[in-house]
């Protein structure tokens, strides 16, 4: 099944990373917070409440790094600890449990040549900033190159 480029797919549960039709492409993608019910979690940052409950932003391979990361490797990276974000996650992950006793991670994946992933995770980044005066929760810090995409 030939997965559209650039557009977001589905939402789906992070435990089931290996039916995702795009699991070795190449691209960005984002993960939330939802009930056992699926009923996305919002999430309150400083600029308002993000509806979307969007918890981390990230991408695939870095254009030019030796190893290449597809979808299914980075969320494979995720689920056993091996990821930035997942360190993040699993040091709150009692405390998430204690306000919302059966809550699951959702993922979603845009296909992007390999070429634009830096520049269009930094726009991303830039746009979830501006909108909501910090980043999500689970990304610590602004992608490389984010002072140049401010002035596209």
């Amino acid at each position: 099944m030939a997965v559209p480029k650039y557009q977001w797919t589905d939402w789906r549960n992070l435990g089931d990373w290996h039916n995702e039709p795009a699991k070795d492409e190449q691209g960005l993608y984002q993960m939330r917070l939802v009930t056992a019910a699926g009923t996305v979690i919002p999430m309150a940052r400083v600029g308002g409440v993000d509806q979307e409950g969007i918890c981390f932003i990230g991408r695939t391979s870095r254009k030019g790094e030796k190893k290449e990361k597809t979808f299914a490797k980075q969320i494979k990276a995720f689920l056993e600890g091996r990821h930035p974000g997942a360190n993040l996650y699993f040091l709150v992950e009692d405390a998430l449990r204690d306000h919302f006793k059966e809550h699951r991670l959702q993922f979603r994946v845009r296909v992007i040549d390999e070429e634009e992933i830096d520049k269009s995770e930094t726009v991303l980044m830039r746009l979830y900033y501006e909108r909501f005066c910090e980043l999500p929760p689970g990304n610590r810090g602004l992608p490389i190159g984010y002072e140049i995409a401010l002035e596209d």
